[in-house]
C-alpha cells in the first residue's frame, strides 16, 4: 500500500497492526509525517465517534493528536498522554535513515481515573454533554464499553508496541518508494489543488488515459478520483488554518480550489462533522489567536 512522500506499507504491516488490535481490543494506527492515516486497526469506539461527532470535539482529538506525534518526534521515543477526553494514548516516530517519515499511535482505552467522575470521565465532557444535548447516559454507557488497563498492563502495552514497530522498520516493512504513475498523480494533484481541474487534464499532463488513472487512485487509495480530490482539498484547508490561523476561513477555503465557501462547508461537515468555522476557532483558541476582522 501506498501512503504521501513516497511510504509503501507491505502488507505484512496490516497484519500485524490488525492483529495487535485485536489482542487488546485498541485502535492502533500508522500516518505520515503530516498525520494522515493510512493503516488503522480497530475503527474509532462508539465513545470516542460521540466525542468527535455528537460533542462535535473532532478539532481537539485531531490537534491533540498532531501535537503529540510532533512532541514524541522531537524526543525521538514512545510519548505516552491522556487525550482530553481521558482515555489513555501513546505514539511514536517511525524512522528511517533517521528521517522521520510517519508515526504510529496506539490508545482510546481507559487507564486512572484521578481528577475525573466516578467512572474516570473528565467533568468538561460531561459539561459538553449538557451544553450539545446530548444523553450523558450514553455516553458513560460507551466509556464503560473500552477496555481499562492498570498502570503495570499499560506500560507492558508500551514495551510491546515500541518493539513492534521497531521490528516493523527494521523487516523493512515499511520503505520509502512509489511507483512512477502514483508519484505523478499524486504530485500533480498537489500543484492544482488551488484551480480548479479534470479529470481528462490530468490524465493529458502525465500522458495516461482516464481509465489508468481511475484504476490507480482505486488501487492505492481506495477511493475515487472526486473522493481523492476532496479529501485532499479537505487536507490542504486544515494545514492552512493550522500553520495561518488568522487566515479567514474563506480565504483558506479559497486557496484549497473551492470558489463557494458554502459548498465547502456542506463538504467538510460531511467528512468531518463540524464546520469549517468550527474548527478553525478551536485552533485559534488552542493558539490563542484572535480570529480574523470582518
Amino acid at each position: 500500500m501506498l501512503g504521501k512522500n513516497g511510504i509503501y506499507y507491505d502488507d505484512e504491516v496490516h497484519r500485524l497492526v490488525k492483529s495487535f488490535s485485536t489482542c487488546f481490543n485498541m485502535r492502533f494506527s500508522i500516518s505520515s509525517s503530516e498525520n494522515e492515516c493510512y493503516i488503522y486497526g480497530v475503527p474509532h469506539t462508539r465513545f470516542c465517534t460521540c466525542i468527535r461527532e455528537d460533542l462535535c470535539l473532532f478539532p481537539q482529538c485531531i490537534n491533540l493528536d498532531r501535537s503529540a506525534a510532533r512532541r514524541s518526534g522531537k524526543m525521538d521515543r514512545p510519548l505516552v498522554y491522556f487525550c482530553h477526553a481521558g482515555l489513555c494514548e501513546a505514539v511514536m516516530p517511525i524512522k528511517i535513515d533517521a528521517n522521520c517519515i510517519g508515526y504510529a499511535q496506539i490508545g482510546q482505552f481507559r487507564s486512572g481515573s484521578a481528577g475525573r467522575d466516578e467512572l474516570g470521565i473528565p467533568p468538561g465532557i460531561i459539561a459538553q454533554c449538557e451544553k450539545a444535548g446530548v444523553n450523558k447516559k450514553d455516553v458513560k454507557e460507551a466509556w464503560l464499553e473500552l477496555p481499562y488497563y492498570d498502570e503495570t498492563f499499560t506500560k507492558n502495552i508500551i514495551d510491546l508496541f515500541f518493539v513492534l514497530v521497531n521490528f516493523i522498520v527494521m523487516q523493512k516493512f515499511i520503505n520509502i518508494r512509489r511507483p512512477d504513475l502514483v508519484e505523478k498523480i499524486s504530485q500533480w494533484l498537489e500543484g492544482h489543488l488551488a484551480e480548479p481541474f479534470s479529470l481528462d487534464e490530468l490524465a493529458d499532463d502525465i500522458g495516461r488515459c482516464r481509465s489508468t488513472i481511475q484504476h490507480t487512485i482505486k488501487k492505492y487509495y481506495n477511493m475515487s478520483f472526486k473522493q481523492l480530490c476532496i479529501l485532499k482539498r479537505i487536507r490542504r484547508f486544515e494545514t492552512l488554518v493550522s500553520t495561518e490561523p488568522s487566515l479567514s476561513v474563506s480565504e483558506a477555503v479559497y486557496r484549497t480550489g473551492y470558489e463557494d465557501p458554502l459548498y465547502f462547508s456542506r463538504l467538510y461537515k460531511k467528512n468531518r462533522h463540524i464546520t469549517p468555522s468550527a474548527y478553525a476557532k478551536s485552533v485559534r483558541e488552542q493558539l490563542k489567536v484572535l480570529p480574523p476582522p470582518t
